[in-house]
């Protein structure tokens, strides 16, 4: 079982694990140490578990552990591989107990076999993937009690003399209670009961991350690594027999798992297998290379099996704790560790669920969930929180009760004036030709969360002489956010044929000062805009909208650079200066499956677990009756996707054609998106030039083919390194009356399809993009193969 949230732009909220409990009207605390008994050292993640019955925990990092129980008696076993087990008897009457346990050490490793033919790891692992076939089909549906603790640190975070020398400092903490269900061979829902994080992050949870390592697939996000006793697992891995261990009077093999590529998602590490049972006992793994994340280096996974039965007394080895740690850094700047830790039980196997447990929503929140007090925590937790853990909950607490009151600066560049209002500060600048040196100040209300957002901008060009401005919002309305209402009024400057970003103007500035090299066409707009869309439901959304708009020319005013004195800047060119009022409708049909998130407060999260494309159809009205100085008609399709088929098969593609019938002026003209430094986006452009085409009729296809770690996998220093092929074809084609219409008269359309390939190598410091592009016809002289370094798409 592995529950997947598939909302790639999450991004970013902390799923993971839950707790096991029993639920009683009264519960005491059980709890203690468990140690080695030649070292006296606490043995960590050792399986604690109340015997003849599904309920159980495992110790902590320093061997620590707590258990729940109602008054009674009880007999407690302890166990950990390579140790015999020990069992104490108990009697809870009216009062927490304190029961430390020494467990002696049992079998000893042999480190290395001596083989002649086939290593005998191989007839063990055959008779484990036939174990699990017949595992897997006994097993048709289960639920269990769960806690999970989520631990973030990274060098952002404030130091802490409490840290450990080797980690980083603690980011943020999540941490939950949640009862789960699985039915075969897919089904599963999270019912979190109880969850608390840090004051920092401002919503998540934590549910189970729990990786059945019986699975023929065990998928890490976008990722679908094949399982060390899945079918094909001789495809994928060699294994070595590297000695035995036991438990108690269980003998366990320790077979070494060696992943065959570097280029291919696999794990290595070490696998432990019950003798004559052949059930797994642990894993420790890790993912190649090519099974990390984006901005991660390494994942391990810890995870530990317990016996478990159903009332027909079959046996099922069943996940009873896992540890999952990640690290890695983005840019080699921000530093990132994760820690997760899970504790599983109290199984009932193959018994009847509730009725309608299953529904769109894969977790439901309790209500109640986030208000529980810190001495339910204390009761309740089944891995204690450390010193270290405790003071980072007090100290980002006051943190951020601090910065609600106070100003600050984020890390991405924003000066935050409390809880929700904000500004960004890489925008108080501009240059460009037409407004020269530019102070643009901007003040917005509402976060990433916020129903309600706004924004303004106001900013003064000291050669054009104007002041622009641009004040708005945007409204999220129902549980599900499934209707907005968006508008603002502007008066700004325009790029012809090309939208713009805070970093794609900077470039331009950049480029101004040191170059003296402005490639880009301005014109004024003033007017306004009202947008409202609503989600019918998931796969279907209406939307519509009103506006007016004046546009006006725009020219260079500034001669300005630090070199190239000499040097003229461009003209921008003429535009029709004229007055127009629409109305827009669009319709997208999303063909995915759907599923959500109930987070209890009364939002609703969806997200698709399909990979189908999403169609977009768009027509604009504007006319005299509108008081337009031109009549015309717009109609645009856009189908838009992607799918990942094998390690090296990863698409991505765009196809769509547009049509504009009626007196279309120059800068409404349709357009080709380019790739550019900054401005680029997915499936651009590469080798066609800044405005080189418009056309009132348009026709484009743009797909992509990632092969990910192929061919660099197997070199050390570009493992990293992504590789893509592309290829695009687009037509525009220009009527002869909007031809005549156009005041710039060099316009042009495409001869015939113009057609490009070329090649990309993405996350070059996980930042950057480096693209190839050939042009295959409408050649131009000097600029029919071109190279580009671009901010990658993410």
């Amino acid at each position: 079982m592995n529950l997947r949230i598939a909302s790639n732009k999450l991004v970013t909220v902390f799923l993971f694990s839950l707790f096991p409990l029993i639920v009683f009207s009264q519960t005491y605390r059980v709890s203690g140490t468990v140690k080695d008994t030649k070292f006296g050292e606490g043995i960590p993640f050792a399986n604690v578990k109340v015997t003849d019955t599904a309920y159980g925990t495992v110790t902590d990092s320093k061997g620590n552990y707590v258990l729940y129980l109602p008054d009674g008696e009880y007999k407690i076993s302890f166990s950990n591989i390579g140790y015999f087990s020990a069992e104490k008897l108990i009697t809870v009457k009216g009062e927490n107990i304190k029961l430390d346990v020494e467990l002696e050490r049992g079998g000893i490793y042999t480190e290395e076999i001596e083989v002649l033919g086939e290593d005998p790891a191989y007839d063990i692992i055959r008779k484990s993937i036939q174990y699990k076939k017949k595992f897997k089909a006994d097993l048709v549906q289960f639920d269990y009690d769960a806690f999970a603790k989520y631990v973030i640190r990274s060098n952002i975070a404030g130091k802490d003399s409490l840290t450990e020398r080797d980690k980083l400092p603690i980011f943020g903490i999540l941490e939950s209670e949640t009862k789960g269900y699985f039915k075969s061979p897919d089904e599963e829902k999270q019912i979190v009961k109880s969850k608390k994080e840090t004051a920092n992050i401002t919503r998540g949870f934590a549910i189970p991350f729990i990786v059945n390592f019986y699975d023929e697939k065990i998928e890490i996000g976008e990722l679908k690594i094949p399982g060390p006793v899945s079918d094909n697992a001789f495809d994928n891995y060699e294994y070595k027999l590297k000695g035995y261990t036991s438990l108690d009077s269980l003998k366990i093999f320790k077979i070494q798992v060696i992943n065959k590529s570097d280029i291919t998602p696999q794990f290595r590490g070490m696998v432990y297998i019950i003798d004559s049972i052949y059930a797994l006992k642990k894993v420790d793994l890790l993912t190649n290379d090519a099974g990390v994340l984006r901005g991660l280096d390494s994942i391990r996974f810890v995870q530990k099996f317990s016996e478990f039965k159903d009332k027909k007394e079959k046996n099922f080895w069943l996940p009873a704790d896992i540890q999952i740690y990640a690290d890695g850094a983005f840019a080699g700047i921000l530093k990132i560790q994760a820690e997760v830790y899970t504790v599983v039980s109290d199984y009932n196997i193959n018994e009847k669920f509730p009725t309608g447990i299953f529904d769109e929503f894969i977790v439901k929140v309790m209500p109640d969930a986030a208000e529980k007090d810190s001495l339910y925590w204390a009761d309740k937790q089944a891995i204690r929180n450390s010193e270290e853990e405790l003071r980072a909950y007090s100290k980002i607490r006051k943190d951020s009760k601090d910065k609600e009151k106070g100003i600050y600066l984020g890390i991405n560049g924003t000066i935050n004036i409390g809880k929700d209002i904000y500004s960004n500060f890489p925008e108080y600048y501009r240059f460009n030709k037409v407004e020269g040196h530019t102070l643009q100040f901007n003040l917005n209300y509402g976060k990433q969360l916020s129903r309600l957002k706004l924004f303004s901008k106001i900013s003064y060009g000291f050669s054009d002489k104007k002041t622009k401005f641009n004040i708005g919002g945007r409204l999220d309305l129902l549980n599900d956010r499934s209707f907005s209402i968006e508008g603002n009024t502007f008066q700004k400057l325009m790029t012809l044929y090309k939208e713009r970003s805070w970093l794609s103007w900077a470039q331009t500035a950049a480029e101004c000062w040191l170059l003296k090299r402005d490639e880009y066409s301005y014109y004024y707009q003033t007017g306004f805009n009202i947008n409202f869309k609503k989600s019918i439901i998931p796969q279907l959304s209406l939307g519509l909208e009103y506006g007016q708009i004046k546009s006006e020319n725009a020219f260079t005013n500034t001669d300005f650079s630090l070199f190239n004195r000499g040097d003229k800047y461009t003209d921008t060119y003429p535009v029709n200066e004229s007055f127009s009022s629409f109305l827009k409708s669009s319709i997208r049909i999303d063909l995915n499956k759907y599923r959500a998130i109930d987070w209890g407060d009364g939002e609703i999260s969806r997200f698709p677990v399909t990979e189908f494309p999403v169609i977009d159809f768009e027509f604009s009205n504007s006319g005299k009756y509108l008081n337009s100085n031109f009549e015309n008609k717009k109609y645009s399709a856009t189908l838009r996707g992607e799918n990942s088929f094998h390690p090296f098969i990863n698409l991505r593609y765009k196809f769509g054609a547009f049509h504009y019938i009626g007196q279309v002026p120059l800068q409404e003209l349709g357009f080709f998106d380019i790739e550019s430094f900054s401005g680029g986006k997915a499936l651009s452009f590469v080798t066609m030039n800044y405005s080189e085409f418009a056309g009132d009729k348009g026709y484009f296809v743009n797909i992509e083919n990632d092969f990910g770690r192929f061919p660099f996998g197997n070199i050390s220093f570009l493992k990293n390194i992504s590789f893509a092929a592309f290829f695009n074809a687009g037509r525009l084609e220009l009527s002869d009356g909007n031809k005549s219409l156009s005041p710039y008269k060099e316009i042009k359309s495409t001869e015939g399809f113009f057609t490009e390939a070329g090649i990309s190598f993405g996350r070059i410091f996980e930042l950057l993009k480096l693209s190839l592009g050939w042009r295959l016809n409408n050649y131009n002289e000097g600029n029919n193969f071109k190279v580009i370094l671009s901010v990658d798409n993410f």
